[in-house]
């Protein structure tokens, strides 16, 4: 089994998904920017893979695609080319 994965100070074990929301900046207004973030673990070691949306703020249907993604994927049974860990943002 893989060990715990930590990505901005997060910590995420091996076969679990962790949800975290990430600060990224305050604007001069005081509104603050953050990125919703799914962190996926893989239970056996494997390449890392990256899934995003909404890079573009009209992109809407990128959203509705890796939510769905997220609601499919068991943690302790992913397998990227055989296994892996995944980023989801």
């Amino acid at each position: 089994m893989s060990e715990t994965w930590s990505v901005a100070g997060i910590a995420v074990p091996a076969g679990r998904m962790v949800r975290h929301s990430l600060e990224l900046v305050e604007l001069p207004d005081g509104m603050r920017v953050s990125l919703p973030l799914a962190l996926l673990n893989g239970a056996r070691p494997g390449p890392t893979f990256y899934v995003g949306a909404a890079i573009h703020g009209d992109e809407a249907n990128g959203v509705a695609i890796v939510s769905r993604l997220l609601t499919s994927l068991d943690p302790a049974g992913v397998a990227i080319d055989s296994s892996g860990n995944i980023y989801i943002a």
